[in-house]
C-alpha cells in the first residue's frame, strides 16, 4: 500500500510539473512585444519567483512578472532584495533604462532635486489641490515618494522613471492577456492605476522645477537626454493606456479616482516643455477621452 501511494505521488508530482510548463508555455505566447520577450528570456525563471498557485492565477498576474522584470533590467540585478543590506543604493547597480530597443540614461540624473523634496515642495505650494486629490493618488504618494527607503522617491531619472517604465509594460502585457484569454484581470486596473499615478508624479515635478526655475530646471531642460526619455516612457505609456481601452473599461474603485486626478493636475503648457507639444497634448487627449 505504501510503494503504491509514494508511486501515485510521484506520477501526481510529474503531472503537476507537466501541467505548469504547459500553463506558462501557453501564457508566455501571449506575450508579444519585444522587451517583454526579452524579460522573460533573459530571467527563465522570472514567473515562478512570484508562487504563483495555479494556471488560473498565472493569467491573471502575469503583468506582476513583467512589471518585476523590467526593473531587473533597469536596475541590472537577478531580483529585487526584499532587505536591501545597509548602503545599499539602487542607484550603484542602474545600468540605464530599457526603452526599446537599447538602455537609455542621461548624466543630469545626479544633478536633479529628489521626488521626494520637489513634490513636496508642489504640495505645500498648491495646498488646496492637493487636499482634493483621490485617496488613491495620496496611497501611491505614500507609498512611493514620501518614503525615503524607495527608489523613486530618491530620483526622477532612475527610481521614478524605472516605475513607469515597469507600469507601463505591465499594463500593456496585462492587457494583452485579457484580450487573447478572455479571463478576468485585476492586473489591467493595477497597472493602470500605477501608471497614471507616476505620470502624474512626473508632471507636478516638472511644473514644479519649472516654478522655481533654479538648477534642477536648468539641468532637465539642457540635457536631451533627459528630455527624450521622459517623451519616450510618455509615448509608450500612452500606447498602454490606449490599448488598455481606458475610455470605455475603468474600475471606478481601483483607477477611476485616478482619472479625476489627472484632469486636477496636468497642465499642457508645463508638460510640453519637456515632451514636445505633441506628445503633450496627445497624452491629455488621450486620457479625456476626446476621441471616444
Amino acid at each position: 500500500m505504501t510503494k503504491t501511494v509514494f508511486l501515485f505521488s510521484i506520477l501526481f508530482t510529474i503531472n503537476c510539473l507537466a501541467s505548469w510548463d504547459q500553463c506558462k508555455s501557453e501564457v508566455t505566447k501571449l506575450i508579444t512585444h519585444p522587451t517583454d520577450q526579452f524579460i522573460l528570456v533573459k530571467n527563465k525563471n522570472l514567473i515562478d519567483q512570484y508562487g504563483f498557485a495555479n494556471c488560473d492565477d498565472l493569467y491573471t498576474s502575469l503583468d506582476t512578472s513583467i512589471h518585476e522584470g523590467v526593473h531587473f533590467l533597469d536596475l541590472s540585478v537577478a531580483s529585487m532584495p526584499a532587505n536591501p543590506p545597509p548602503g545599499f543604493n539602487f542607484m550603484d547597480v542602474f545600468e540605464g533604462l530599457f526603452i526599446d530597443p537599447s538602455r537609455r540614461t542621461a548624466k543630469s540624473y545626479i544633478n536633479l532635486d529628489s521626488p521626494r523634496d520637489v513634490i513636496k515642495r508642489y504640495s505645500i505650494r498648491n495646498q488646496d489641490k492637493w487636499s482634493t486629490s483621490s485617496n488613491e493618488f495620496q496611497r501611491k504618494y505614500n507609498l512611493y515618494i514620501s518614503d525615503p527607503s524607495k527608489a523613486a522617491s530618491g530620483s526622477l531619472l532612475i527610481g521614478a522613471a524605472t516605475e513607469l517604465n515597469a507600469y507601463t509594460h505591465g499594463l500593456a502585457a496585462a492587457q494583452r492577456v485579457f484580450e487573447n484569454s478572455g479571463k478576468p484581470i485585476l492586473g489591467v486596473a493595477g497597472e493602470r492605476n500605477g501608471l497614471l499615478s507616476f505620470l502624474i508624479f512626473f508632471h507636478v515635478y516638472i511644473e514644479q522645477i519649472q516654478f522655481e526655475n533654479g538648477s534642477s530646471w536648468k539641468a532637465l531642460t539642457e540635457d536631451t537626454a533627459a528630455k527624450s526619455i521622459i517623451s519616450d516612457l510618455t509615448t509608450e505609456a500612452i500606447k498602454a493606456i490606449e490599448s488598455s481601452n481606458i475610455c470605455k473599461t475603468t474600475y471606478p474603485q481601483i483607477d477611476g479616482p485616478l482619472l479625476g486626478d489627472v484632469k486636477l493636475f496636468f497642465n499642457h503648457e508645463t508638460f510640453k516643455e519637456i515632451v514636445g507639444s505633441t506628445q503633450s497634448a496627445r497624452l491629455i487627449e488621450v486620457l479625456n477621452c476626446k476621441n471616444h
